[in-house]
C-alpha cells in the first residue's frame, strides 16, 4: 500500500456542513456556560462535549457523510505455464521421447528460480487444469488439444492480476477450437512458446474416419465408407478388415501408391443377424509405425429385420381396410397380409397367415373379433397378442366383451354401440408432442390443422383409457357437446397397444374440402406402424444422450432422465452411475442434477475396452427404475492423426504476441517480469451504519444521566 489519501463526501457542499458544525460546537458550548444548579468546571466541559458530539454526528448522519480513500497497490509479475497434456504428446518421434522431454522441463522449472516473477502451472488439452507438482496429472490422455481455449481461459484466471506473459510447452497441434494465433492476438499478453518434437513427418496409416448408417436390415447392403491416411508408405498394400467377434465380415486390399495421401474406401457391409452389432474397422499396421493404436476403428449398428410380417385381420369389409393397407404397404419393410371375415365366420380368400401365426411381428385388428368370430382362431390370437405389439380399431359390429378380455387393450372395458355420431379430431396436450401425431410438410404444403378435417363416427361413446394408457387424440360432437371422446390410445406396457375407437377414417383421405392440405392419413398410419415397431424402454430412467463410441482419452458425457410414475419430471432423485468393465465395477459415483429431471455423469475411463454404463435412479429410498448402456471406448485417437512439431506456428504465434520462441532451457531465464501498480479507491458510507445511530442514542443516554444525577432536569 503507498500513498493514502482520504477523502470527504458530503450530500451539501462541504463549507455549510462545516458551518453547521461550528455553530453546533457553539450552541452547545453557550447551552453549558451557565448550568443550574451550578456544577464543576470539568463536569460542564464533559457535558458541552456530549452534546457538541452529539449534533455533530446528527448533521454526519443528515448530510450523508461518506469517507473514502485511495492508495495504489503493487502487483508482483505472474507467469503462466501450460504444459500440453494431450496424447500426441505420448509419441516418439526423431527428437526422442516427449513425456521424457517435458519430465525434464517441468523439473527444471519447478527447481529454478525465476528472478522476479510468480509461475502458475497448468495443464492443458481439451480441458485446462492446475499442475500442483512436477509428476501430477501429466498422463497425456486426453483427446484433443484446443490452445485456443487453453490461452483464453488462463487470461480470464488471472484477469485482475498482474499476467506477464503466458509460456506454451506443446507441439503445437490443435485440432479443437479457433486459430490460437489470433485469439493470443486479441487478449493482447505475450506468449512464449517451447516447442516439443520432431518437425520431420514419422510413417504412420490410420483410419482417420468412418461413416456409417446406424441402422441396417438383416440381409440387406448398408454402406461403410472408411477414410485411410498414409504417411510415409509408397507402392505397399495392406489388408483393412471388418470384423464382429470373432468373425471377418470383409476383407479388403488396399493399395498405397504415393505419400501422404488420403484415400476413402467404400465397403458394401451384409449382417446376417439383428441386433446391436459392434464392427471392428481395423487395417495391418506396418512395423515402422509412430504408433498403431490409430489403425482400428469401433463402431455400432443397429441391425433390424428386413421385414415385418404385420397380419391385418378384419371383421367385415369395410373401405377402411383397403386404405389403411394402402397407407403401410406403401413403407418397403412393411410385408401386409389381410384377412376379411365372412358373415359366417370364415375369411374370404385366406392365406397362409392362420397357418404361420407364430411369424407374425404385428397385429392389426379392425373390427375383429365379432359376434360371428370363431372362437378357438381367437383365442389363439389373443394369445400372441400378448406377445407381439397390436393395434385395435373399433366398428360398430365389433365384439366389446371378446375385446374386454384382451389384457393388452389399451382402454377401459368397453360398452355396447349405439348410433354412430360424427367426431371431429383434436390433439391432446401429450398428443402433439408424440410421434404418432408428428405431420410433415409435403411439397412445401402447409400441415393441416386438425379441426380442418372431416369428421368420422364414434359408435362407442364413453370409452375411458385404463390407468397406464395416454389419449394422444381426442375429439368433439358436432353438436357442440361439450364432452371429449378418446379417438387415439396408446399404451406402452411389455408390449405396445394402440385403439383407435372411431371408423370411416378414409374420410380423412378423401373428403378434404380444403384441397391445399395434404392427408394426413398415410403420414399417420404410418407414424403408428413404426411407433408400434420400436422396442419399449424404461420410461423412468433413460438416457437422453448417449454415443456408443469413444476415443481414448474422450470424456464420456451421459444425460439421464429421471421421471416419476406420473411421468413427471423428478428434480431430487438419487442417480448413482456404475461404468463397468468386464463385470467389473470400476466407477461408481452420483449424477450430477441440471434440472428439469435431467442428470448428467461424465467420466474419462483409464484404458480402452467395452463397458457398461448403469444408471440407477431412487427417491426417498424407493427405486425408481434403472437404464443401462454398451460403449465401446476404442484405442485410436484422433490426437495421432497429425503428430509433427508445428514450430511456424508457434514462431508466428509468439511473433504476434510481442513474445518470444523458447528453443531451450536456457531460453526461461531471459524472461523478466515487471511490477504493476493498480490505484485502489474505496469508500464507506459512516452515515449509513448502525453503529453511528448506537453512538448517538449511547452519547445523548450519558448526557441524560448525568443531568439526572446531577438534578438538572
Amino acid at each position: 500500500m503507498q500513498n493514502l489519501d482520504l477523502i470527504w463526501q458530503f450530500s451539501a457542499p462541504t463549507w455549510l456542513v462545516l458551518l453547521l458544525a461550528l455553530v453546533a460546537i457553539i450552541a452547545a458550548t453557550l447551552y453549558y456556560r451557565q448550568t443550574n444548579p451550578i456544577v464543576s468546571r470539568p463536569l460542564q466541559i464533559t457535558l458541552t462535549f456530549l452534546r457538541a458530539a452529539a449534533l455533530l454526528l446528527l448533521l454526519l448522519v443528515i448530510y450523508e457523510w461518506t469517507l473514502g480513500w485511495q492508495y495504489y497497490h503493487k502487483d508482483p509479475p505472474l507467469i503462466a505455464v501450460a504444459i500440453d497434456n494431450s496424447a500426441s504428446m505420448s509419441v516418439t518421434d526423431l527428437q526422442g521421447a516427449r513425456p521424457t522431454k517435458i519430465d525434464s522441463v517441468v523439473e527444471f522449472l519447478y527447481q529454478n528460480s525465476w528472478n522476479d516473477l510468480e509461475p502458475r502451472y497448468y495443464t492443458f488439452g481439451n480441458t485446462v487444469e492446475p499442475l500442483s507438482g512436477p509428476q501430477d496429472s501429466l498422463h497425456f490422455k486426453q483427446d484433443g488439444t484446443n490452445i485456443s481455449a487453453a490461452l483464453q481461459e488462463l487470461y480470464t484466471l488471472h484477469a485482475q492480476e498482474n499476467l506477464n506473459g503466458i509460456i506454451l510447452i506443446t507441439d503445437g497441434n490443435y485440432n479443437q477450437g479457433n486459430n490460437p494465433v489470433r485469439t493470443a492476438a486479441e487478449l493482447g499478453v505475450p506468449v512464449y512458446p517451447m516447442g516439443i518434437g520432431s518437425t520431420e513427418s514419422m510413417p504412420d496409416l490410420s483410419i482417420s474416419d468412418v461413416q456409417f448408417n446406424a441402422f441396417a436390415y438383416v440381409g440387406e447392403e448398408t454402406p461403410v465408407k472408411i477414410s485411410i491416411s498414409n504417411r510415409g508408405f509408397t507402392q505397399q498394400t495392406r489388408q483393412l478388415e471388418l470384423v464382429t467377434g470373432d468373425s471377418v465380415l470383409v476383407t479388403k486390399p488396399i493399395r498405397f501408391s504415393s505419400s501422404p495421401s488420403d484415400q476413402s474406401v467404400d465397403i458394401p457391409l451384409i449382417l446376417d443377424k439383428p441386433g446391436r452389432q459392434k464392427i471392428v474397422a481395423r487395417l495391418d499396421a506396418f512395423d515402422n509405425e509412430i504408433t498403431a493404436t490409430n489403425n482400428q476403428q469401433t463402431f455400432y449398428i443397429n441391425v433390424l429385420k428386413s421385414r415385418i410380417n404385420i397380419l391385418f385381420i378384419a371383421g367385415l369389409p369395410s373401405p377402411d381396410i383397403s386404405f389403411i393397407r394402402n397407407a403401410i404397404q406403401n413403407i418397403e419393410r412393411y410385408q401386409v397380409s389381410v384377412i376379411v371375415q365372412q358373415p359366417n365366420g370364415q375369411f374370404f380368400d385366406p392365406d397362409q397367415s392362420l397357418q404361420n401365426l407364430n411369424e407374425i411381428d404385428m397385429f392389426l385388428l379392425y373390427g375383429y373379433p365379432n359376434p360371428q368370430s370363431n372362437d378357438m382362431i381367437f383365442q389363439q390370437i389373443k394369445r400372441l397378442i400378448e406377445l407381439q405389439p397390436t393395434a385395435f380399431f373399433i366398428h360398430p359390429n365389433s365384439d366389446t366383451q371378446k375385446l374386454n378380455t384382451i389384457p393388452a387393450l389399451p382402454a377401459a372395458p368397453l360398452s355396447l354401440p349405439s348410433s354412430p355420431i360424427n367426431i371431429y379430431a383434436a390433439p391432446t396436450p401429450m398428443g402433439r408432442t408424440h410421434p404418432i401425431l408428428f405431420l410433415e410438410e409435403q411439397n412445401d404444403s402447409r400441415v393441416p390443422d386438425w379441426l380442418e378435417l372431416p369428421p368420422v363416427f364414434l359408435s362407442h361413446p364413453g370409452i375411458q383409457p385404463k390407468s397406464d394408457a395416454m389419449v394422444l387424440l381426442g375429439g368433439k360432437s358436432s353438436d357442440n357437446h361439450p364432452q371429449e371422446h378418446p379417438l387415439i390410445i396408446v399404451r406402452e406396457e411389455k408390449n405396445k397397444s394402440l385403439l383407435v375407437t372411431a371408423h370411416d377414417l378414409w374420410r380423412w383421405k378423401l373428403l378434404l374440402t380444403d384441397k391445399d392440405i395434404p392427408s394426413p392419413f398415410n403420414n399417420l398410419l404410418g407414424n403408428m406402424i413404426r411407433w408400434l415397431e420400436t422396442e419399449q424402454t424404461d420410461d423412468l430412467v433413460r438416457f437422453e444422450t448417449m454415443q456408443d463410441q469413444f476415443q481414448f482419452g474422450e470424456r464420456i458425457t451421459a444425460r439421464i432422465a429421471v421421471n416419476n410414475p406420473n411421468f413427471q419430471p423428478v428434480d431430487s432423485a438419487l442417480v448413482i452411475c456404475e461404468l463397468s468393465r468386464n463385470g467389473k465395477v470400476l466407477e461408481e459415483k452420483l449424477a450430477s442434477p441440471q434440472g428439469n429431471g435431467t442428470y448428467t455423469f461424465q467420466s474419462i475411463p483409464e484404458q480402452p475396452g467395452d463397458y457398461t454404463l448403469r444408471a440407477v435412479a431412487s427417491i426417498q429410498g424407493q427405486q425408481l427404475g434403472t437404464a443401462s448402456s454398451l460403449l465401446t471406448v476404442g484405442q485410436y485417437n484422433k490426437e495421432y492423426t497429425e503428430v509433427r512439431l508445428q514450430k511456424a506456428l508457434l514462431q508466428t504465434l509468439a511473433m504476434e504476441t510481442n513474445g518470444a520462441y523458447i528453443d531451450s532451457l536456457a531460453g526461461f531465464s531471459s524472461l523478466e517480469g515487471k511490477n504493476r501498480f493498480r490505484l485502489i479507491k474505496k469508500e464507506r458510507e459512516i452515515w449509513n451504519l448502525g453503529w453511528t445511530l448506537f453512538v448517538i442514542i449511547a452519547i445523548l443516554s450519558v448526557e441524560w444521566f448525568i443531568r439526572k444525577q446531577k438534578g438538572m432536569l
